[in-house]
């Protein structure tokens, strides 16, 4: 069914000139034999060659169609020859002419010919540099192997098993049977001569040749007459079936082996030599459909083509196509690696080819053409204005190229085309051939200047869309409807479709184009005659419109319309019966109305602050709403937000008037503007809230097109309802305190304004802390400067500074956290910065005026950083100290070798006391050393903090002084003597064999018991060196005694018999085995080589090695007296067999000869 249209108008300028005569190929006379779809495969029948030819001839090798040739025809030939050869990827959207571009390829790769002589070389008009790559490519070719192309389609429905889809597409390419098992059977016979024999047999016998082989296990007549041409095949009929059965059975998959060989015998088929074959293109078309989301087979797919590159090497090109680019997604970005070569297509080729095969131009029309549009670029250019896709500059390059369309109607269409095409399965370039040559043909015999109205796209789309459910059958019959025969019908029906193709164009951020159903937009895209213009339209829809909003049939929303539907109504319905309801609700409204503009008096205030004074300190306000005065301690300044609705004005102004010139409220009042407007969006706003929420979720399109309608309804009463609350913040009025109003732009400036002076009534002493460098006041407290507040000009005592002053009467002697002293001066009346409190405290603590700790410990202003003042507590000082004071505590701290900064001193108060304790803990120790001096004084001024500590150390600074260089000496005193004193107590040790050491052993205990170790005279030093004499003498006697023992035996060793007839070196080993060795004499210069020789060798072990000599002596004799026995030799006599008396005497002869010889050396014998 075809919608109407009006009756054309041919008057005009040009009344002789049709537009079917401005085209190259009339319209009327030319059709598109293949309706733009281009399949792949070889032409069979006269209409298929005919395709082909149509195909070829109208091929727009331009753009990205001549760049992909380029790429993949010059790609090819120069890896030929290499170890592999790179695939490509042909990607574009969905119709952008991928099946078109591979399927021309095919056939200009291997020239095909044509029945009447044409070739697809000489069919399509190519460029010089194809041409050249094709020279190239064919000059291959005849020089060995030929060339053939493959090509087919692996849709998403071709199973499974990889490896044999691509197998089924070559063997039919090579006019085989696509089954493997079929097609190898077949390829057998042709390599065997047999295949035409069978077949005519087989069909001589009355069969059908496909139907025979599509059953071939079960066929009678094929192993039949087999075995009669091949009768060594098999025996029988019923072995043949087996063999046949068992050589090429069904199988669901095949190993990447078995796809190889079969895939060398039909390329060697083709070249009729199997170490030569084609040059062979293999096309996968829609390659990215099969693979899907399965990443399995994306990989199988990538297997498939590296197998068959490393089998065939560069011969065979790979070209797959897809939608999508192979980074595009996780599945495709597998193959990124093996497709290189990538060929991209886009929206200009599509319209390329449209431009070039259906609308292409006489030239010796164009310039009437030119002239017509020239004159109507008023009408032109009205078309969608001021949306994205309406009319641009460089539309006047395409205008004549475009015609009968105009081009922003052919981006409306390519919108409509692709929103309406939600499966992506509506060829985009199919389409636009399609439907432009159709509507080309209606407007054909129409006079120069008719252009395709916008809405002829949808009669060529209504079955489409009804199939796949983007049109719902009740809404065409409604639009159907409208042509009911009265006057306008015709446009009503038209309007609605236009309505309906409008609607389904995209609204959300990012693709909205603004195309909407607008009056104005309805009237212009429905303009068919430029020269009469759309000035009869123009004054009749706007009428047509109306009627059909107050029959029902349409919805108008702020100037746009929709189609209504059944559910529509009923959602409408319940939005009108809501809207009643609420509007009659005066308690709701008001409820509403007051939330409402809180709201929006919140956000025209959020985020409202600004600096104040020098420190730009951060100030903010505080809208406060109701009837009750709002708090002014809070440390915002408070906003009171009144409404005409609740409070009179002249309430408001006598109530601010009489808070006074103190007071830091600023006042609010939001007058009773638009009320009605307001109630009225108020209510449809909840009306249109109250239907959304109260209705399920729809599970019909109808309803979920009504539930759009409805929250594009509630969108609407939403901005209706910000207007009307924006008109009452407009007229709003602002107060101070005393009564001033503040007029500025905005309730927002106002307020601010109004604030900005509410802030000296709100903090009236902020001036005394407001300073810009309270930052480096902490810096120089920190630091020990002199004088910290100098930054601030200023040059006094720190306790008579301003700020100061108030924080050191706060914190007072019970003292106050950080924290604490923030709080209180950051709020009314001070409202100081951070960094005045913090600067003030350090201040203070750096002076001596304050005093603090964390956790406890006391703690200096270095010590306090930013992050730690808020958890420090501080104390006033109750003892205060000079700076004459705190020179003489420095220099104590630099006599005790403490180097101290400035404001330093608490710190190194604690540490002084530290080393002064352990210094005393080193002065004594245990026996013999005397007990350690009492620290308890030093203890005690650990105890004290602050000034008080300082003080303490002032004051016992001398005695401190006298006392550390006692503890100093004494501590190096001990460092000398008590290794002595270790020395004489080991050498005592080993004195004790010693009677004459009694003596010395009473006077070092006595040194012990009285701890006198540092008694002067040094008591250890007499007794060291007495001891040491008295046990060199023992080791010296000790020493002579051993030797003269060992050389006496060594004398007597060395004169016996045995010694001397050892063999040489064996003496050495008896007198090592037996510790037979002289003893050097000892060291015994010094007490310390006393020591060491007591420590290696004592007395007691002296004795020990004087008395085992003798016993070593004999030992060693004994070892030489044995060494020179005689040794037994074993003797070792070969097996042997003896059979008599005479082979047994001859056996003992020879035993008993070789004995005696041993015997003869005086060897004992064994046997």
């Amino acid at each position: 069914m075809e919608l109407p249209r009006r009756p054309r108008n041919c008057s005009g300028r040009y009344p002789s000139v049709r537009n079917r005569e401005v085209f190259v190929k009339d319209p009327l006379k030319t059709t598109i034999p293949n309706d733009g779809v281009a399949k792949l495969g070889e032409p069979s029948t006269e209409q298929e060659w005919e395709v082909l030819r149509y195909e070829l001839s109208t091929f727009v090798c331009k753009g990205e169609y001549e760049r992909g040739l380029d790429k993949m025809l010059s790609s090819y030939l120069a890896n030929l020859g290499k170890a592999t050869q790179p695939a490509a990827w042909v990607s574009g959207f969905y119709g952008s002419g991928k099946s078109h571009l591979v399927r021309v390829l095919e056939f200009l790769w291997r020239d095909v010919a044509f029945p009447d002589g044409a070739t697809a070389h000489g069919l399509v008009d190519l460029p010089d540099g194809i041409r050249e790559h094709l020279r190239e490519l064919t000059t291959i070719g005849r020089r060995g192997g030929g060339l053939w192309s493959v090509a087919g389609t692996l849709g998403a429905g071709a199973g499974d098993s990889v490896r044999l889809s691509i197998l089924s597409i070559v063997l039919q390419n090579a006019g085989l049977p696509g089954q493997y098992a079929q097609g190898r059977f077949v390829l057998w016979l042709k390599q065997n001569d047999l295949f035409d024999t069978l077949k005519e047999r087989v069909e001589a016998d009355g069969r059908g040749w496909r139907a025979e082989l599509s059953n071939l296990f079960v066929s009678r007549h094929i192993p039949r007459i087999l075995l009669e041409l091949s009768p060594g095949f098999a025996s029988s009929e019923a072995e043949a079936r087996q063999t046949l059965k068992a050589q090429y059975p069904e199988r669901q998959d095949i190993s990447d082996e078995e796809l190889l060989d079969a895939m060398t015998e039909v390329l060697a088929l083709q070249s009729g030599d199997r170490e030569n074959p084609p040059c062979t293109l293999l096309v996968l078309d829609e390659l990215q459909q099969y693979v899907g989301d399965n990443a399995d087979r994306a990989l199988r797919v990538q297997n498939v083509v590296e197998a068959c590159s490393s089998r065939f090497g560069s011969r065979v090109l790979f070209v797959a196509t897809g939608q999508s680019a192979l980074q595009a997604t996780p599945q495709l970005s597998r193959l990124q690696g093996r497709f290189t070569v990538r060929v991209p297509l886009a929206d200009a080729d599509v319209e390329q080819v449209v431009r070039e095969v259906v609308l292409r131009k006489a030239e010796d029309k164009r310039p009437d053409l030119r002239r017509v549009l020239d004159d109507n670029s008023g009408e032109i250019d009205r078309q969608l204005s001021g949306t994205e896709i309406g009319p641009r500059r460089a539309d006047s390059d395409v205008l004549i190229a475009d015609y009968p369309l105009l081009p922003a109607r052919r981006r409306f269409w390519e919108r409509v085309l692709r929103a309406t095409d939600r499966a992506g399965s509506n060829s985009q370039l199919r389409a636009q051939l399609r439907i432009v040559h159709q509507t080309t043909r209606e407007v054909a015999d129409d006079p120069v200047g008719t252009v395709v109205p916008a809405d002829a796209l949808y009669e060529h789309l209504y079955l489409d869309m009804i199939s796949t459910g983007v049109l719902l059958r009740g809404v065409d019959n409604t639009i159907r409807e409208q042509r009911d025969g009265t006057p306008g019908g015709e446009i009503r029906s038209r309007l609605c479709a236009l309505i309906f193709l409008i609607s389904q164009l995209p609204t959300e951020p990012g693709s909205d184009t603004g195309v909407r159903a607008t009056v104005e937009t309805l009237t212009d895209l429905l303009v068919e005659d430029l020269r009469a213009g759309g000035a009869s339209l123009r004054a009749s829809i706007p009428q047509l419109l109306e009627g059909m909003v107050e029959s029902g049939k349409l919805m108008q929303v702020d100037g746009e319309y929709r189609l209504q539907t059944v559910e529509g109504a009923e959602w409408t319905a319940a939005y009108g019966s809501a809207y009643a309801r609420i509007i009659g609700d005066d308690g709701r409204i008001a409820n509403d109305r007051a939330r409402e503009l809180k709201q929006a008096v919140a956000g025209a205030l959020k985020g409202l602050g600004f600096p104040q004074g020098e420190s730009k300190t951060p100030r903010k306000v505080e809208p406060h709403f109701g009837a009750d005065a709002p708090q002014t301690g809070t440390g915002a300044v408070p906003v009171w937000v009144r409404d005409e609705w609740s409070v009179g004005a002249k309430a408001v102004s006598d109530e601010a008037r009489a808070a006074g010139v103190e007071d830091p409220t600023v006042y609010v009042f939001l007058p009773r503007r638009g009320a009605d407007e307001l109630k009225k969006a108020l209510a449809s706003y909840e009306a249109a809230t109250e239907v959304l929420s109260s209705r399920a979720t729809p599970s019909t399109r109808e309803g979920e097109e009504a539930r759009a309608a409805m929250e594009s309804r509630q969108r609407r009463a939403r901005a209706g309802l910000d207007a009307a609350i924006g008109v009452v913040l407009e007229n709003a009025r602002v107060l101070q305190g005393g009564g001033t109003e503040v007029v500025e732009g905005s309730l927002r400036a106002a307020v601010e304004r109004a604030a900005r002076a509410s802030l000296e009534r709100l903090y009236p002493q902020f001036r005394t802390g407001d300073h810009a460098r309270w930052d480096a006041v902490m810096k120089r407290a920190r630091e020990g400067s002199g004088s910290p507040l100098e930054p601030l000009g200023y040059e006094g005592n720190a306790e008579s500074h301003p700020a100061c002053s108030r924080i050191l009467a706060s914190v007072g002697a019970a003292g106050k956290r950080g924290r604490d002293v923030r709080a209180e001066f950051r709020m009314p009346p001070y409202g100081w910065p951070q960094d005045a409190v913090d600067g003030s405290l350090l201040t203070l603590l750096s002076e001596g005026l304050l005093r603090a700790s964390q956790n406890g410990r006391p703690v200096t202003a270095k010590e306090v950083d930013g992050a730690k003042v808020g958890a420090t507590e501080f104390r006033s000082e109750t003892v205060h100290f000079t700076r004459l004071q705190l020179i003489k505590v420095r220099k104590l701290f630099a006599d005790a070798g403490m180097q101290v900064r400035s404001g330093d001193e608490l710190q190194a108060a604690l540490a002084f006391l530290d080393a002064a304790i352990r210094q005393a803990e080193a002065a004594g120790g245990d026996a013999p050393l005397p007990a350690p001096p009492d620290t308890q004084h030093l203890k005690a001024m650990k105890s004290l903090s602050g000034n008080e500590l300082l003080l303490a150390l002032h004051n016992a600074a001398d005695r401190l002084r006298e006392e550390m260089a006692l503890w100093k000496k004494a501590e190096a005193e001990i460092r000398i003597r008590l290794p002595r004193w270790r020395r004489l107590t080991r050498l005592l040790d080993h004195a004790r064999p010693l009677h004459e050491s009694d003596g010395l052993r009473g006077q070092a205990e006595a040194i012990r018991r009285e701890r006198t170790l540092l008694d002067e005279p040094d008591p250890v030093q007499p007794l060291l060196r007495e001891t040491a004499d008295l046990l060199r003498a023992a080791v010296g006697s000790a020493h002579a005694q051993y030797a003269s023992t060992f050389e006496a035996g060594l004398r007597n060793l060395e004169g016996s018999e045995a010694w001397r007839s050892l063999p040489a070196g064996e003496a050495g080993s008896i007198r090592a085995a037996n510790g037979l060795s002289a003893r050097p004499e000892p060291g015994l210069g010094t007490a310390e080589a006393v020591l060491d020789s007591l420590d290696r060798t004592s007395l007691s072990e002296w004795d020990s090695l004087i008395v085992a000599l003798p016993e070593r002596f004999a030992r060693a004799s004994e070892a030489a007296a044995k060494k020179l026995e005689p040794q037994a030799f074993r003797l070792r006599r070969p097996s042997a067999t003896l059979k008599t008396a005479a082979e047994v005497d001859a056996y003992l002869d020879e035993l008993r000869a070789e004995i005696m010889t041993h015997i003869e050396k005086k060897r004992p014998v064994i046997l």
